[in-house]
């Protein structure tokens, strides 16, 4: 979860265009067979000219700024998290302090990174770690979605995307 502001004050605001910022999964998706455990990357893409940033100047409520990555894979026939990490992938803002929820659907993500979020014209992605089960449908497309970036900021959500991720099933594992 994450957000992204330009300076126009002490405080952040929202960038101009904040849908400028659109979901950019790893393609081709990678394969991940049935009962074993592979990376699947994340990102964004900024197509607007002029980037994304996120401060940390002094808020007015004592709340400083934070990222927050949510994630989920219940929808992904039985997939889980294999671990509790968010791993930037190039120059991704990080580094992120990650949860697994009891059954491992779960992965919330904090971060304190300030500075820019995306490139103008770039692409900012985070790598995750995932097992599919031994049940998934073989050869298939699983796709897992809404993973919300959120910024909060002087404790409100001033920012939100979505991005989603998907893994190919291949055949299972022997």
């Amino acid at each position: 979860m994450a957000g992204a502001a330009l300076a126009l004050s002490a405080g952040p605001a929202l960038a101009k265009d904040s849908s400028a910022l659109t979901d950019y999964p790893q393609t081709p998706a990678p394969v991940i067979a049935p009962g074993t455990s592979g990376q699947v990357v994340i990102g964004l893409k900024n197509t607007s000219p002029t980037e994304d940033v996120i401060h940390d100047s002094v808020p007015t409520y004592g709340d400083t700024g934070k990222m927050y990555l949510s994630m989920y894979t219940d929808t992904m026939h039985g997939m889980t998290f294999a671990d509790n990490t968010l791993t930037p992938v190039g120059n991704a803002p990080g580094p992120w302090s990650c949860t697994l929820n009891s059954d491992r659907t779960g992965l919330n993500c904090v971060s304190d990174y300030t500075g820019v979020l995306v490139p103008a014209g770039g692409i900012a992605q985070w790598q995750v770690n995932v097992t599919v089960p031994p049940s998934a449908p073989k050869d298939s497309t699983l796709t897992a979605g809404p993973i919300l970036l959120t910024y909060h900021y002087n404790c409100v959500v001033s920012y939100v995307t979505n991005m989603s991720a998907q893994v190919r099933t291949g055949p299972a594992a022997t």
